[in-house]
């Protein structure tokens, strides 16, 4: 069995459009610790304010490889494209009470598109009832590390608008994070291994990536190596509603979002690794992904949070 035979490829169709939403990342899986790496993605913009517009049209796009199985979506290829559209927006939580599926559906587009850590099962079809939570991680994916060495990736997400004080949003998205993650191994990783293997055959194409899939889930003397890791989406608020944008050009706006956005990512280095330390969490490795929101009169990180829901759905 060859390596390309058995190969699981990225879900995501869209990646490089996906990507293309953004400036060049200012952190690129910058080394916060020798096992947390952080990249700190923002928006391009346009009239003093993201592009969301596009970035719900890119996720709308993803919406369908994220929702479906891979055996599912290849139905698309078969005419099936208004019977699976249906499905699509069926599968999301009514928007007035959705509070969390637009970031799981981010996280899983930077773990395929950036990461390049193809997913392993498709959670969202699993649930009997569109306005039931998904349970467990948000979102489960593979990553080669190298040859025969491989990082099973739990996924968490959380989308926080600044509460008590200015520029507090990215330290809690970091300990609600953290928490969500101390809670998710407490009740045991071995859940979510389970419902991946139960439902494999929705995943793999051939016999050969079934086979491959199987003797990394289940370990063998000379198998591949496994270990845990997890992947977080952290979303948070950069507040600009006092700045002075009748004095700025769109390359000034520009610059003193992406200046200040780095440093406040960069201020809480210190904070992440306190936060592993005291949930017992340092020994696995963290691939993270810090992306702002604007926070003006118009527009919020809770009023993006529903639009890309209320787009797809």
């Amino acid at each position: 069995m060859t390596h390309d035979e058995s190969r699981l490829r990225i879900s995501l169709k869209n990646s490089d459009q996906f990507l293309a939403l953004f400036h060049l990342p200012l952190l690129d899986r910058h080394k916060v610790a020798p096992k947390v790496d952080l990249s700190l993605f923002v928006l391009k913009i346009d009239g003093g304010e993201f592009d969301y517009d596009n970035l719900y049209k890119q996720l709308g796009n993803a919406s369908y490889a994220y929702v479906l199985s891979r055996v599912k979506f290849a139905g698309l290829e078969q005419g099936n494209v208004h019977e699976l559209t249906k499905a699509v927006q069926g599968s999301f939580r009514a928007v007035r009470i959705n509070d969390g599926e637009g970031g799981e559906l981010l996280l899983y587009c930077f773990l395929e598109s950036h990461l390049g850590a193809p997913k392993l099962l498709s959670k969202m079809e699993l649930k009997t009832d569109k306005n039931d939570y998904v349970k467990g991680a948000d979102g489960l994916h593979l990553l080669q590390v190298q040859p025969g060495e491989f990082h099973l990736i739990y996924g968490e997400s959380k989308m926080i608008a600044d509460s008590t004080e200015r520029g507090s949003s990215f330290r809690k998205a970091v300990a609600d994070a953290i928490s969500s993650v101390k809670k998710l191994r407490t009740t045991g990783l071995s859940n979510e291994v389970n419902l991946v293997d139960s439902n494999l055959m929705k995943e793999a194409f051939s016999g050969a990536e079934l086979e491959f899939l199987k003797s990394i889930l289940v370990p063998t003397r000379n198998g591949p190596a496994k270990e845990s890791a997890f992947g977080l989406l952290l979303g948070f608020e950069i507040d600009t509603g006092d700045w002075p944008l009748i004095e700025m050009t769109a390359r000034q706006f520009s610059e003193r979002v992406h200046a200040e956005v780095q440093a406040m990512v960069e201020a809480r280095f210190e904070y992440i690794k306190d936060q592993l330390v005291n949930a017992g969490l340092e020994g696995f490795h963290f691939y993270i992904w810090a992306i702002p929101f604007i926070k003006n009169e118009a527009t919020n990180i809770d009023s993006v949070r529903k639009s890309i829901v209320g787009y797809i759905a």
